[in-house]
Formats: structure tokens, sequence, C-alpha cells
């Protein structure tokens, strides 16, 4: 499995057989998807947790909202990533809805 934890709330890049000795930024640049003609000029990433803040546009993986009808749309930044013997730990924050994220990804 290669996770991105570059973006907030983690995007499973590759999740399969092993890829033994690749180099990861080969895997990224090969995985990016082309610009259309009359489409958006970046494509939003699907994490484990979509987000309607980082331009996905089917169902959020967190909906809420605060009174007043403000910060309805989390918007996660990395934290900190702490590698675990069976997987990883991701934290992001959103600022400005005072909201944490922690998602850990165990293999077995």
């Amino acid at each position: 499995m290669v996770i991105d934890e570059s973006v907030g709330a983690p995007v499973i890049v590759h999740w399969g057989a092993p890829l033994g000795n690749v180099n990861l930024l080969t895997i990224s640049a090969a995985l990016a998807r082309p610009v259309q003609q009359g489409s958006v000029g970046v494509v939003a990433p699907v994490s484990v947790l979509p987000e309607h803040g980082a331009g996905f546009q089917g169902r959020p993986g967190l909906a809420g909202r605060r009174r007043g009808g403000i910060a309805w749309a989390p918007r996660f930044e990395p934290a900190a990533v702490t590698r675990l013997v069976t997987g990883v730990r991701v934290e992001a924050v959103d600022p400005v809805a005072g909201l944490r994220l922690i998602c850990t990804i165990t293999l077995n």
C-alpha cells in the first residue's frame, strides 16, 4: 500500500501487490491525470475522508456545521505522521472549523 499523507486526510495511491524497489515519486507522476479541455485544472484527491473543502463533489466523509452556517466544509491540513509497526497514523487539522482528524491505517 502506498499512502500520500501530504494533502491532509490520507489518500491511498496504491493498494495491491508489493511494488518492490520503486521510486515513489515515479509512481505519483505516473498516476497524475492529464488536464482535459473544458475541465478543471486539478482533480480533487479522493482521500479516506473525502472533503467538499478539497474539491470533492460527491458525498463527504464528514458532514457538520457551526451555528450561522460557517465552516460547513472542512479543509484538513497535514499535522503529523507517525509510522507504526503495522501501518501509519496520520493527523490533520482544520484550524478554521476547529477540527482534528486522526486516521490510523493498519495492515494485517
